[in-house]
């Protein structure tokens, strides 16, 4: 018999055994708590302080969740359809857009909700009753409200309706600051800028997505979707922003005066929602398909 040498076998990595820096992070992530609400969520919004709440946006109710204990500790019931429940960047205030064409702000905080309820009990001269009305309510729309923000400086809100209007009223006076008919159609979604008190972002239903700079009252660059665009978001630089609409989501660069830098088809259907990762190196997306 020949005598042969023993060649060494090759072992394969098993599939999942190779972790890449995308594995990593999303391996960081706890199981989901699966929590049902009444109706269709049309918006989530994060605090950006601690403990972080989560505020949930759905038919007629708003409910406000402990991100740590992840159960609701706060819940607000409307005669009406609320939209876009967004928290103000200290996590003190939060504003809500409705079907009656007008927005309102109510406190997060218990102190602040006492402290509101108190002076009432002055002035009526009865004992004070714990209350959720609202600090703040603007008037000013003639369509539902479906976009509500708080602009970086804290103390004025943003505003988008499907009168293709946008407004910015003052926290302090509830007057109406600015008024611009940026589209020619619905506004279903609007974002700030984190980094300018002046840039805000908008998406409409005519297909275009707008810059304005409250500056000069004005829109300062525009670029066409192609497709109703359902959601928006701004870098945090605002250099670039991202926009989403029919099954595709794409990248612009606003220095270059909204040049089309990516385009990405990942869903078989409408794309409806954006979120960035805490540290704004992943994009997160959801659509209508499963």
């Amino acid at each position: 018999m020949s005598s042969f040498k023993q060649l060494q076998v090759l072992k394969q990595p098993k599939p999942g055994q190779i972790l890449t820096d995308s594995a990593l992070y999303w391996k960081d992530y706890e199981f989901p708590t699966i929590i049902n609400e009444y109706g269709g969520i049309n918006h989530i919004d994060v605090s950006e302080v601690k403990p972080n709440y989560v505020v949930a946006t759905h038919a007629s109710r708003v409910h406000i969740y402990d991100s740590y204990k992840k159960t609701a500790i706060k819940s607000f019931s409307f005669s009406e359809n609320a939209y876009s429940a967004s928290f103000r960047r200290d996590g003190k205030l939060m504003c809500v857009g409705f079907d009656s064409n007008h927005a309102k702000v109510y406190p997060i905080m218990e102190e602040q909700q006492k402290d509101m309820d108190l002076e009432e009990a002055e002035s009526s001269g009865s004992a004070a009753k714990p209350k959720k009305r609202p600090l703040r309510k603007f008037d000013d729309h003639l369509g539902p409200v479906h976009v509500c923000k708080f602009m970086r400086n804290l103390y004025q809100v943003m505003t988008a309706s499907d009168d293709a209007h946008v407004r910015i009223f003052d926290l302090a006076t509830s007057s109406t600051i600015m008024k611009l008919k940026a589209h020619k159609d619905y506004i279903r979604s609007g974002c700030t800028s984190i980094s300018s008190d002046d840039l805000l972002l908008t998406g409409s239903y005519d297909h275009t997505v707008k810059m304005t700079d409250c500056r000069i009252n004005s829109v300062v660059m525009s670029v066409d979707h192609g497709e109703p665009v359902e959601n928006v978001l701004m870098f945090p630089s605002s250099n670039m922003i991202i926009s989403c609409g029919g099954n595709s989501i794409k990248i612009w660069d606003v220095l270059k005066g909204g040049n089309l830098i990516h385009t990405m088809i990942n869903h078989h259907k409408t794309v409806t929602s954006l979120a960035f990762s805490h540290n704004y190196k992943y994009l997160l997306s959801a659509g209508l398909d499963r």
